[in-house]
């Protein structure tokens, strides 16, 4: 697995947001 490429889903009230997974850290 390449974390640098890794995405992570976000299911926000029916609206899906893929964040870097840097950015997934950072949102937490």
């Amino acid at each position: 697995m390449d974390e640098e490429h890794i995405e992570a889903t976000y299911d926000d009230g029916g609206l899906t947001i893929t964040v870097p997974k840097t950015a997934e850290s950072t949102r937490r």
